[in-house]
């Protein structure tokens, strides 16, 4: 198995993205301080910024969403697969069925 997603709490985030709005350390060094990546401060400061502390809570949200909503596609799909195979090998048996019955038996013919 690979590695397991960390996941911060609203608090943490909140009070990354404050260190980052207050300017005395660049993004760089408290995103190294905290062990983790520059991208993830940006993202908070700007969503903090944007909503303040519940505007963190929202994304994570909208995230889990749009997860369940693409898993129910997924899923959706591979019904849809799943029936049309289902079909597709009822018509081949029914189609052997008919192909095996109607051949003549030409094992007793005489030779002409």
């Amino acid at each position: 198995m690979g590695k397991q997603r960390r996941t911060f709490t609203n608090e943490f985030k909140a009070k990354i993205a404050l260190e980052a709005l207050q300017s005395q350390k660049t993004i760089s060094q408290i995103a190294q301080e905290n062990n983790i990546h520059s991208n993830l401060v940006t993202s908070w400061k700007a969503a903090f910024i944007n909503a303040g502390r519940e505007g963190l809570k929202i994304s994570r949200e909208k995230q889990a969403v749009k997860d369940k909503k693409n898993q129910d596609e997924l899923s959706d799909n591979m019904l849809r697969k799943l029936g049309k195979q289902a079909v597709e090998i009822e018509f081949l048996k029914k189609k052997y069925r008919e192909m095996n019955s109607s051949v003549p038996d030409i094992s007793n013919l005489e030779d002409l």
